[in-house]
Parts: C-alpha cells; sequence; structure tokens
C-alpha cells in the first residue's frame, strides 16, 4: 500500500510504474500549466499523482496475482521451499484398488512436425497417486534414453534442448522398457499433450489406447493469474529450478512436482487436473460417436499407425469399441456407419484366416444404415466371399 503523500509526487510515479510516456506528457502539461496559472498547475500535478498512484497499485496487485497465494501475505516465503521440493521414491508399486498408476512422459525432437521430425530424446516417469484425493505419492519408476534419428537435428530445436547430432551418434532407446512402463500406467500425462503424443505414437502406437491428459491446457493458469501457461515459465513462477530446462527427463521430474503442489484452495494442481478429465469423459461417455472422450473419427490415425506396426490386437480392441459408438451415432443422427472402421476388422480377421469373426463383422455392417457409395456394395461382396472362405475350411 502507497502512503497518501506519495499523491504529491505527480507524474514521478508514473516512471516508478515504468509508463515513462505517461509521465513525460504529464510533466510537459503541468510545466505549460505553470507559466498561465500556479493553482491549476497545482490541481494537475494531484490529478497525476492520484493517477500514478492508482498504476502503481495496479501494478503492485498484478504482481501478486502471478503468485497462487495472492490474496495472503506469504505465498513469497512459500515459494522460495519449492525448488527443494522432492517427490518420494518408491521401491514398489503400492498394492490397494486406491492406488493409481499415471505416466508423466516428454519428448525433445528434431523439429516441430510429427510428419517430417522424430524424437530424439524420451523420458517417462511412472507416479502413483491416491485415487480418492488425487495426491501424489511418489515415483515408482523411470526411464530416459537418447535416439538416433533418420534426419537432421534443425538448428532451433538444438538451439531450445541442446542436443546435437553428435551427442544422439549410435544411441537408441529401450524399447521393451518402455513398452513395459506404458503398460503400467492407467493414462499418460504430457505438458502439451498433443505435441507429445504425436510424436510418442509413431514408435508405440499403443499409446492412443489409454487416454493423455494435458497439464498445460487442463489446467486454467490464466484463471489463476499466471501470465503463460508454458511449462518453464510456471516452473520459474512456483520457483522450482530444473535441472537442465528444455530436458526430457528433467521437465518430467519438475512437471510433476509442479503438479503435486497445492493451490490456494488447498488441492493440489493434480487434482484440478483429473477434475477436468473425469467431467469431460462423463460429458463424452453417452454421447453417440464419442469413445474416451474422443469422436471415433480421431482414431483413424491411430488405426492406420497400429495396422502398419503389425500392431492388429491393438487396433481389433479399439476398432470393436469404436463400432458402437458409430452405429449409436447412426441412430441418432439418422445417417450411415462408417464403412472403413468396419473393414479393417475384417482385413485383420482375414489376415489371420479367422473368417468366422470376418463374417460375424461383416454381418454386423451389412444390418446397419449405409451411406451413398462404393464401399458398403464392396464390404457386402467381401460377406460372400468371407463365407466361401468359410466353407472351404470347413
Amino acid at each position: 500500500m502507497f502512503d497518501s503523500k506519495n499523491v504529491f509526487l505527480g507524474p514521478i510515479l508514473y516512471f516508478k510504474a515504468k509508463s515513462y510516456t505517461k509521465g513525460v506528457l504529464w510533466l510537459l502539461l503541468i510545466t505549460t500549466m505553470l507559466f498561465a496559472n500556479f493553482f491549476a498547475a497545482l490541481v494537475f500535478w494531484i490529478i497525476s499523482g492520484l493517477l500514478g498512484k492508482r498504476k502503481l497499485e495496479i501494478k503492485q496487485d498484478d504482481t501478486r496475482n502471478k503468485l497462487p497465494y495472492s490474496s495472503s501475505g506469504t505465498h513469497k516465503s512459500s515459494y522460495k521451499k519449492y525448488h527443494s521440493l522432492s517427490i518420494p521414491r518408491l521401491n514398489k508399486i503400492p498394492e490397494g484398488p486406491e492406488n493409481g498408476i499415471a505416466g508423466f512422459i516428454d519428448v525433445e525432437t528434431t523439429g516441430l512436425s510429427a510428419r517430417r521430425d522424430e524424437i530424439i530424446e524420451f523420458a517417462i516417469s511412472l507416479f502413483c497417486f491416491d485415487r480418492n484425493s488425487y495426491n501424489i505419492i511418489g515415483i515408482v519408476d523411470s526411464y530416459c534414453g537418447l535416439r538416433e534419428p533418420s534426419v537432421p537435428i534443425s538448428p532451433e530445436a538444438s538451439k531450445v534442448n541442446g542436443i546435437y547430432m553428435r551427442d544422439v551418434k549410435g544411441k537408441d532407446l529401450d524399447y521393451n522398457r518402455i513398452n513395459e512402463m506404458l503398460e503400467k500406467a492407467d493414462f499418460f500425462v504430457s505438458h502439451n499433450a498433443n505435441f507429445d503424443r504425436k510424436f510418442v505414437r509413431q514408435l508405440f502406437p499403443s499409446v492412443d489406447i489409454k487416454d493423455w491428459l494435458c497439464s498445460m491446457n487442463g489446467i486454467n493458469w490464466y484463471d489463476k493469474g499466471f501470465h503463460s501457461k508454458g511449462l518453464q515459465n510456471l516452473l520459474s513462477m512456483h520457483g522450482i529450478r530444473p535441472k537442465s530446462a528444455h530436458r526430457a527427463f528433467s521437465d518430467v521430474e519438475s512437471a510433476i512436482k509442479l503438479l503435486s503442489l497445492p493451490t490456494k484452495h488447498g488441492k493440489s494442481y493434480f487434482y484440478e487436473l483429473m477434475n477436468g478429465y473425469i467431467e469431460a469423459k462423463n460429458y463424452y461417455k453417452n454421447k453417440p460417436g464419442y469413445y474416451n472422450g474422443k469422436h471415433y473419427t480421431e482414431y483413424a490415425e491411430t488405426i492406420r499407425i497400429l495396422r502398419r506396426e503389425g500392431e492388429d490386437d491393438a487396433a481389433e480392441k479399439i476398432l470393436l469399441k469404436l463400432l458402437d459408438a458409430i452405429e449409436l451415432e447412426s441412430k441418432a443422427e439418422g445417417h450411415g456407419v462408417a464403412p472403413w472402421y468396419y473393414e479393417q476388422l475384417a482385413i485383420i480377421y482375414r489376415k489371420r484366416k479367422d473368417y468366422h469373426k470376418e463374417i460375424g463383422i461383416l454381418e454386423r455392417f451389412a444390418k446397419q444404415k449405409h451411406a451413398p457409395g462404393v464401399k458398403p456394395p464392396r464390404l457386402l461382396e467381401r460377406l460372400k466371399k468371407a463365407k466361401e472362405l468359410a466353407n472351404q475350411v470347413i
């Protein structure tokens, strides 16, 4: 707060608030008035002081609002301890249905395009949380590895993450170890999940089977008074100092630490992230055309990647779930079902020579409403062929 005598500092307050242009304009106006009328100049000086005082108060409030405990007087001292805060390391995954496992993932890449660029560093930490309170209990496993890409690392990427081709020469990830960890996670978390997910599924297509939560967009950082939702900025504003900024493992550890911190309401950021995720999931749970919070069309690329990588079992599981969503939407909207998803299952079953399952899925398609186009007749013709093949086996 400012004492009332500061009002008589006039335009000087604007300079303190770093509003130099307004300070200069007030000084010019008052100087001009001084030659014409001393009292008028004095009035303008006081007015500028009142306005300048208010500007400094607003600036002070804005600074305070950048911290989560803006309404208390202890937020600065609270922040100083966060950089030394550590998440417990657990020797094993705690047993019991009240304990959940999430995998926080971060990657460094050769560039920003998931189609042209590749992962050069992959990090994941599995952390245990309480399903009731959503408090983070501890980290149960971690992995980080470098990978030599088949494309050059862009200078822009190296400038950010400090990784150059010489650092990744001849190196590769432990794919078996990563797959084991991915299997243990109930879901994944990333800071800008849309970015990380696109890259990760190129190497590990099965990650799209599980949900991804985004700690950048799943928490309303702006409403909490933060001027940025970028990870490094959030860490800095919370007094968390990563060992190496923009390096995958350091970012993962720091992000988990950030999520464990309490907000001014006493709940952790992870609690808010989970609450938003559950609300969205419940909203889309019975909405026609949606599976796990996403429209069935959003899974097309995932199916393509899984099939390309030979992971037909994983593709089959998703496709069977998607058919329920597709048929619910077809009935609700009155349009024909999307035949491509039935066709992919039919191809998988034909490849396995499981003609009875192929017939079953094609007969399921035959019972649905069909949209115009060449594919429905083609699938019905495929049904005839599958029956012929099944008879030959008998």
